[in-house]
């Protein structure tokens, strides 16, 4: 696929521009807070405190991502 790819693929050009931070924490702290929550309900189950903390915080973070990225350039 690289080798189709390399030979059938325009090249894009280069633009200059800024990195989103904020967009890349909310998304990586966000996912990885729901992975979490879904991991340990397996042990801990879906009403345990460490489970729901993690859910919700993931769940809150991600709305913030959308609401970031949707005011970003």
């Amino acid at each position: 696929m690289m080798v189709l790819a390399v030979r059938f693929l325009p090249e894009t050009t280069r633009q200059r521009g800024r990195f989103d931070v904020a967009g890349a924490l909310l998304a990586t702290l966000g996912s990885t807070s729901l992975v979490l929550g879904i991991v340990d309900a397996s042990n801990l189950g879906w009403a345990a405190p460490a489970t729901l903390i993690p859910l919700v915080a993931g769940a809150g973070m991600l709305g913030l991502f959308v609401r970031v990225e949707r005011s970003a350039a």
